[in-house]
């Protein structure tokens, strides 16, 4: 917005120095002061012989935007921004004569960065307060460059270069009309300015525990994106706006987008009215499932800057085969652009991702003393119970793994679960599930069947350590043959019992035997 004065020249030098004059290629998510209509001043009245300053001060994620007045403004919204650089050069024109002052009140800041006096330029990092200053400058206008090349701490977080997009440059003109207590009828040779930024997140969520018990192979397993909707500054519009999801074809099936909307709004958005989603082919045998705004949803996003967007996906658990490593990663980013005219501003956030650590589970049978008899036929079923008792398995469901609810020991005495979500980290953090507990239903042929369940603790600190190739856990379980006799103890009462026994029985034999002669 420009200064209504007695010429449009300088108008517009008075706004450029408040405010921001918008670059033709501009970040997506940056803010300027509003500005006022302000009484006339007559650039013949410019000292040119003397120096002045630049104050700028950054802010992140403003809750309002106020008018500029190119004076400190303690209220001013947001959170301090420290660690962006600031250029200020030069413009190759003259403020102080007519002619130089109307091409600088027509120029775009596009146009001023192929017109700079690079003799006279400034760079300089906000502090900790948000705050750089640019002292002993002739007076012109100058173009104003923002970067961001390394982290950015702001409202106590750190934000790495992805998450800020660079604002777009401006022109700042010293002097411009003062905006203070003299109502712009006079000249500031010390703006100070207030560019705005937000800043763009998009977080991951994993739900693969819903229960208290994990998901394994053939579960659905639920994912959640939130991203942050950027804040559209006057004069540009969302050009493109997609929330990707990424994953491994070989870990994650049947991926599917369930609901969008945005956080706030009772109405879920519509596929093919408000987004469309599309399915990408990644090397390495990864996927990317793409939920991309239509014009009517980047208007219904720009009418709702800084909201949340929220995804729900689902995808089934693979198993893992023999070569699967078990770690099931997630992934997710935004990315897009803004538009002002022909130009564009491209943003991207960083990259957010979950995992969920499955392993499986060889059960060998072997006979009681003698591992290497290994026994065919044991059939077992699954359970996940805080108790692995016959009583805690009561009122429990066996359960079903990739298809499969028995598991039958081969030729080798063996046979291996796929795919169990272990018990020591769900929902992307460390946690504690109960343990699996495995029930012999039947027995080898000529063995006994076992009289409790085997309780099995599955921690990813072991199947997924350092080292370990293939996230597998070996149990070995014994058998003892019918028929065998199950003693006492040999020491002691046992034996004692033993030997009275023996005795009754021998003594009752000789009675009857003499009983049975004498009556002969």
């Amino acid at each position: 917005m420009r200064f209504i004065a007695t010429s449009r020249t300088v108008a517009a030098c008075a706004a450029a120095g408040i405010a921001l004059s918008t670059a033709a290629a501009t970040a997506p998510v940056v803010f300027a002061q509003d500005t006022n209509p302000a009484p006339t001043v007559s650039a013949a009245n410019i000292d040119p012989a003397r120096l002045g300053s630049i104050t700028i001060n950054k802010r992140l994620n403003p809750e309002q935007i106020l008018p500029g007045l190119g004076v400190e403004q303690p209220n001013a919204s947001g959170s301090p921004a420290a660690g962006v650089t600031f250029t200020a050069t030069k413009i190759n024109r003259n403020i102080t004569t007519p002619e130089g002052f109307a091409q600088l009140a027509a120029m775009t800041p596009a146009e001023a960065a192929q017109n700079l006096d690079v003799t006279v330029t400034r760079t300089g990092d906000t502090g900790a307060d948000g705050q750089v200053r640019f002292d002993d400058l002739p007076v012109g206008a100058y173009l104003v460059q923002e970067s961001i090349n390394g982290p950015v701490t702001a409202g106590g977080q750190t934000l790495q270069p992805g998450q800020i997009v660079s604002g777009p440059a401006f022109i700042v003109f010293v002097p411009f009309t003062q905006r203070g207590e003299a109502g712009g009828t006079s000249w500031n040779y010390d703006p100070v300015v207030y560019p705005k930024n937000s800043s763009l997140t998009t977080e991951k969520s994993v739900v693969d525990a819903a229960d208290g018990k994990g998901d394994n192979v053939g579960d659905e397993v639920n994912y959640q994106i939130r991203s942050t909707v950027p804040a559209v500054p006057a004069g540009q519009t969302l050009g493109e706006y997609h929330i990707h999801d990424r994953y491994d074809t070989t870990e994650l099936g049947n991926v599917t987008v369930g609901s969008v909307t945005i956080q706030g709004r009772d109405d879920a958005l519509v596929e093919g009215i408000h987004y469309t989603v599309e399915d990408t082919v990644l090397p390495d045998g990864r996927a990317q499932k793409t939920v991309a705004f239509t014009e009517a949803g980047r208007a219904l996003l720009a009418a709702n800057s800084g909201a949340t967007v929220v995804v729900n996906l689902t995808a089934a658990l693979l198993a893992l085969g023999d070569n699967g490593d078990g770690e099931i990663v997630n992934e997710t980013q935004t990315t897009g652009f803004t538009r002002e005219g022909d130009a564009t501003h491209e943003f991207e956030t960083p990259k957010d991702e979950v995992v969920t650590y499955l392993a499986r589970v060889q059960v060998i049978k072997h006979a009681e003393g003698d591992k290497s008899r290994r026994l065919q036929g044991a059939e077992f079923q699954l359970y996940q119970a805080d108790a692995c008792t016959t009583e805690g398995l009561a009122t429990e469901t066996p359960l079903t793994v990739g298809g499969n609810n028995t598991w039958v020991t081969n030729a080798e005495g063996e046979f291996i679960i796929d795919g169990l979500h272990v018990t020591d980290f769900a929902n992307n953090a460390d946690a504690k599930l109960p343990n699996f507990c495995l029930v012999e239903t039947k027995a080898p042929a000529g063995f006994q069947l076992l009289t409790q369940p085997i309780a099995v603790e599955l921690l990813h600190t072991e199947t997924h350590a350092a080292g370990q190739t293939v996230p597998l856990k070996t149990i070995e379980v014994a058998n003892v043959q019918t028929g065998t006799p199950t003693l006492p103890a040999t020491g002691g009462a046992g034996v004692a019992l033993l030997l009275l026994l023996g005795a009754g029985i021998v003594g009752g034999g000789v009675y009857a035997a003499r009983r049975n002669s004498a009556e002969a």
